[in-house]
């Protein structure tokens, strides 16, 4: 079984160096591209889905729509399902602001964000509230799916989301989400394989933007 974990194509804000969290954007041209590069690889790779998550958020969604299109071309298509735990990480009155603004006004606070786990945006998110929102996820959505050894399963998230899902689903630290990058429609790939009665992960790709 395996896991796919994609990231949104870029929007304006990603390539500004703006904070969105859970304002909506659209996808830049480069973010079409992106979409559009990405599932002419899955194709060619003849990658399909038993299961697609998604986060109701329009950049995710577009993203995921851009593919859609791509397979239904190909007389291919893979089941949909959106789901509100896969928003991205609420930032609180720092949405909108450039990260160089935040560098040169609340330093201190912005370097604990980076590095520790249980600090918050102020008025949002720390990474452990989201954790909370991906061990949800995968317990109530993915865990369930997993009885199916070849299943494949496509979530089509954010940035700091996924990184915490693939901590929850390695069975890791939640400290991994905060050492590790998700570039715009990154590729990692998770594999399962049951040992007596439970299922561990393994990485069999991270971040993977040869594609693009």
């Amino acid at each position: 079984m395996r896991i796919y974990l994609i990231r949104h194509g870029e929007t304006d804000s990603n390539k500004e160096g703006r904070i969105q969290g859970s304002i909506e954007t659209d996808l830049n041209e480069v973010g079409i591209t992106q979409c559009e590069k990405t599932a002419q690889y899955l194709l060619k790779n003849n990658i399909n889905f038993d299961y697609c998550f998604v986060s109701p958020q329009k950049r995710a969604f577009r993203s995921l729509e851009i593919i859609s299109q791509f397979y239904q071309k190909h007389q291919k298509s893979f089941p949909i399902t959106v789901d509100d735990l896969l928003k991205e990480i609420h930032c609180g009155r720092w949405e909108g602001k450039l990260v160089k603004e935040i560098e040169r006004q609340e330093p201190e606070l912005l370097n604990q964000i980076r590095t520790k786990v249980d600090a918050g945006y102020p008025e949002g998110e720390s990474i452990l509230d989201v954790r909370k929102r991906a061990e949800m996820f995968y317990n109530n959505k993915i865990e369930p799916l997993l009885e199916n050894p070849n299943s494949h399963i496509l979530v089509l998230s954010h940035g700091n989301l996924l990184r915490v899902l693939a901590s929850v689903v390695l069975n890791l630290p939640p400290e991994f989400a905060i050492k590790v990058v998700f570039f715009n429609m990154g590729i990692s790939i998770l594999e399962g394989k049951k040992i007596i009665d439970k299922i561990y992960f393994k990485i069999i790709t991270w971040n993977s933007i040869s594609h693009l």
